[in-house]
């Protein structure tokens, strides 16, 4: 997805790192921004798609589904494998488009789908687990559902150690601000 004339980054981290905090910051500092959750939601608007994840799972509706594939390796697995190409597909569209010369894109399973071959960068947001645990509870997630679904992804480390640039995320918003403005300016 390497596209002349622009620098792309993978977005990625662990649930509750701080990615979409990380995109929004982008986004205000004048990169083009996407996000892999925010094609999935698109795709669920396509009533082809919707037929073949029916057809799957018995339902289009999103809780059940995340509930099982959160509960179901082999399920997670057939939902990837669906979704991962179209949303590729659906973002390098975009990219195109987009007019930024610096395109982040967001993408929670980069390494776990082996996308990383597809940007100039990977960045991960880094976050400790006690932090992250935190946020978790803040947002309502019981602590079965939050161990469900960090271990359908690496983990922290694992993606700290996969990518090229790493920014923590265990401070403030301000704090994770001051960091990226850092790292995008140095981009130029």
């Amino acid at each position: 997805m390497k596209v002349k004339g622009k620098i792309i980054i993978g977005l990625t981290g662990v649930i509750f790192s701080g990615k979409s905090a990380a995109l929004n910051i982008f986004k205000t500092l004048g990169a083009g921004v996407l996000s892999a959750d925010n094609i999935v939601k698109e795709l669920y608007g396509d009533p082809k798609i919707c037929a073949k994840i029916k057809k799957l799972f018995g339902t289009v509706d999103k809780q059940k589904i995340t509930e099982a594939v959160f509960k179901n390796p082999a399920m997670r697995e057939k939902i990837n494998a669906l979704l991962h190409p179209l949303v590729m597909k659906k973002a390098e569209e975009e990219i195109k488009k987009l007019p930024q010369k610096i395109i982040v894109f967001e993408v929670p399973l980069l390494f776990e789908a082996h996308l990383e071959k597809n940007f100039d960068i990977t960045l991960a947001v880094g976050v400790n687990k006690k932090t992250q645990s935190a946020r978790a509870a803040k947002r309502g997630l019981t602590q079965a559902d939050f161990k469900a679904r960090a271990a359908a992804q690496l983990n922290n480390e694992e993606k700290i150690f996969l990518s090229d640039v790493v920014i923590e995320n265990n401070g403030s918003l301000k704090n994770l601000e001051t960091k990226i403005k850092e790292f995008y300016k140095n981009l130029w």
